[in-house]
């Protein structure tokens, strides 16, 4: 069934060519102007608090000390802030090294234009997808119609597109460019895969997820990149920096650009462990205790004393997890602080702002993922000297989400409803003695159908968890999830409404503040 004309589409095209086109012949950004070095006298060791920063970091000394957000300049990659009284300065940089290719817009746009090429070649010589045979009359086509909501398979509209998004903006952040001068990035490849990639009408989702998603994990595996790299050089860190982001990597060396600032504080968790459904939505291939891995990550957190905010992605959370078996259970949750303000009182400190998230979740019976911002708050609250309380909160607009699974309908047709809507979430952590975690996570979504597929889809996840702290970094743990997804009836497929439980047993490892 055809969907439903969502808007017309060829000028957005010419656009985004034309503006492409202008950053190649833009003068080069300004380069990054070394600052002061960090201080050296720095937080007591003894606090307790583990950190993924080096030594080295004052304490604010007050909440007017607290940094305003996203102060970044548009072309330079991590332009020093004014420092804030008795916090280090967590952007120091040494003298610049002169690359074989020049910083600027030239290299990133080269970069996404080969990355295009490559993929387009791949898809016609070795996939022999019809649909990539284009020609100057398929891009003729593409240009005068209008953007429609697209066909596709979730995987390939909330996977593939995604992390198709995170290579031209990769390109253009590990070439010197700032953040905000690297987010026009996906949208223009974007545009231009929609036109001159497929020989099918241009689909205003793809451009959605592909741009906004793109920037939220670009930025995050930049950090990521960053983190690995913060240390003594090895060939380990390069290999792993590589696996994250293998454009920056490339860059770093034809650019001679260097990875983001020093680690703020932060905390890292990987674990591995058995996952367990619930009896009634198993299927076949996905029966029994299957092996899960996974990974958390806070980049820059609030409540620690050394933390700043001062340009987007200072503070991100990211969190995977997936099982290896025939039919996959993955999520994954990205979600960066674009502009914010630091809070500080008696006992508290935390971060309140406005971010991007992105969250995907293919669960057993139903599936939902959104490209979303709005508004966070998050902190930290030491109730006493061996008890702390940390929570999060999120409400947030969804630009563009997907969800559910309709029985019922052709295979050819998508089984599941993609529009606007709204979400929330909140997060709480619990620790106690330096030994116990204990956490609970509510997410809700709402999403309104739109093209073929009119009504709502509603899906809700309670999760809680338990670790406990063995011996240094090594924790075991248990967690509970409770999901309920319910969908509107429509286009021949009926309404439902189910719920599912899943249990999990791992083993942990963190780094970083516990």
């Amino acid at each position: 069934m055809p969907a439903r004309v969502i808007s017309p589409g060829s000028r957005a095209s010419l656009l985004a060519l034309v503006a492409l086109a202008g950053f190649a012949l833009a003068p080069p950004a300004s380069a990054d102007a070394p600052t002061a070095p960090r201080e050296t006298s720095g937080a007591d060791p003894s606090d307790g608090r583990g950190s993924c920063e080096p030594a080295g970091a004052k304490p604010a000394a007050s909440a007017a000390a607290g940094g305003g957000g996203g102060g970044e300049a548009g072309g330079s990659e991590d332009s020093a802030a004014p420092g804030v009284a008795g916090v280090s300065d967590l952007t120091f940089r040494p003298p610049q090294r002169r690359g074989i290719l020049p910083r600027g817009h030239l290299v990133p746009v080269i970069e996404t234009g080969l990355i295009t090429a490559v993929m387009a070649g791949w898809n016609v010589s070795i996939g022999g997808a019809p649909w990539a045979r284009v020609n100057l009359d398929t891009i003729g086509h593409n240009l005068r119609s209008t953007w429609v909501l697209d066909e596709d398979r979730f995987w390939i509209n909330q996977v593939g597109h995604p992390f198709q998004g995170i290579f031209p903006y990769s390109a253009a952040r590990s070439s010197g460019l700032g953040f905000w001068a690297s987010t026009p990035y996906p949208f223009a490849a974007s545009a231009i895969w929609e036109i001159v990639g497929e020989t099918t009408l241009p689909s205003v989702n793809d451009q959605i997820t592909t741009t906004l998603a793109g920037v939220v994990l670009g930025e995050t595996f930049h950090r990521v990149s960053g983190m690995i790299l913060d240390g003594p050089r090895s060939g380990w860190r390069l290999a792993a920096a590589t696996i994250f982001a293998p454009i920056e990597s490339m860059n770093r060396a034809l650019v001679a650009t260097e990875p983001p600032a020093p680690t703020p504080p932060s905390r890292v968790q990987v674990r591995a462990g058995a996952l367990s459904f619930d009896p009634n939505v198993r299927t076949a291939g996905n029966e029994g205790v299957v092996p899960e891995l996974g990974v958390r990550l806070s980049y820059g957190l609030p409540g620690d004393p050394r933390f700043r905010f001062e340009r987007p992605f200072d503070h991100l959370d990211l969190e995977s997890t997936y099982s290896t078996e025939k039919d996959p259970i993955a999520t994954l949750f990205a979600r960066g602080v674009l502009v914010g303000r630091t809070f500080e009182g008696e006992r508290v400190r935390g971060l309140a702002g406005v971010g991007l998230q992105f969250d995907f979740s293919a669960l057993r019976r139903h599936s939902v993922s959104t490209s979303a911002v709005g508004l966070s708050a998050e902190g930290r609250w030491e109730v006493s000297p061996r008890v702390a309380l940390e929570g999060a909160a999120t409400a947030s607009a969804v630009v563009l989400g997907a969800a559910g699974y309709l029985g019922g309908r052709p295979e050819h047709d998508r089984s599941y409803r993609m529009g606007p809507g709204g979400q929330a979430h909140l997060d709480l952590r619990l620790v106690a003695l330096d030994r116990i975690a204990a956490r609970l996570i509510a997410r809700q979504y709402l999403i309104a159908g739109l093209g073929s597929l009119p009504g709502y889809e509603r899906v809700s996840n309670l999760s809680g968890s338990l670790e406990l702290r063995v011996v240094g970094p090594h924790a075991l743990g248990v967690e509970g999830l409770l999901a309920h997804h319910s969908g509107d009836a429509a286009a021949g497929a009926p309404a439902r409404s189910e719920t599912g439980t899943e249990l999990r047993a791992y083993y942990a490892f963190t780094a970083g503040q516990r």
